[in-house]
């Protein structure tokens, strides 16, 4: 899937524009690359975490886990 189409994905399931769509993909993947590297763990192993950080975030707020992200 290219960029554009995650975008457009995101955005269409979501209350988010896709300009937001794509900031939070951008945020996402800096986070996801900071984390990898700071505490060297592998891509299954970073993606469990942040999947848990946002579930966290979102049962805490009243956002949906794609505003959470």
């Amino acid at each position: 899937m290219k960029k554009k189409e995650l975008i457009d994905a995101i955005a269409s399931g979501s209350k988010l524009t896709k300009a937001d769509a794509g900031r939070l993909i951008n945020q996402t993947n800096d986070f996801y690359n900071t984390v990898m590297a700071q505490y060297s763990f592998t891509d299954a192993t970073t993606l469990k975490i942040i999947k848990k950080i946002i579930t966290a975030k979102a049962d805490g707020s009243k956002l949906t886990k794609a505003d959470a992200g």
